[in-house]
């Protein structure tokens, strides 16, 4: 696992846990675990460690050359990371 993995699911556990005690009566959205997500692995792959990664967000599958199995739903990625 890269080093930068476990700063980021750190980062994001705090963050949940701090958007909980402000807002405890509301839920997070899967976007903006998604949101927060990326920025941390934007902030902690791409920027400390210089590499050459890049984030792609909702990204189809269908443009991976993945089949969507004849689903009429177009299916994606939440987070697409590449080297």
């Amino acid at each position: 696992m890269p080093a930068w993995v476990e700063p980021v699911l750190q980062g994001l556990a705090y963050w949940r846990g701090y958007q909980r005690e402000l807002y405890p009566h509301w839920d997070l959205t899967e976007g903006a675990l998604a949101a927060e997500a990326v920025r941390l692995m934007t902030t902690h792959s791409l920027v400390e460690n210089g590499t050459k990664q890049r984030v792609y967000l909702e990204v189809q599958y269908s443009a991976l050359g993945c089949p969507n199995g004849g689903s009429p739903v177009q299916e994606r990625l939440d987070i697409l990371l590449t080297t």
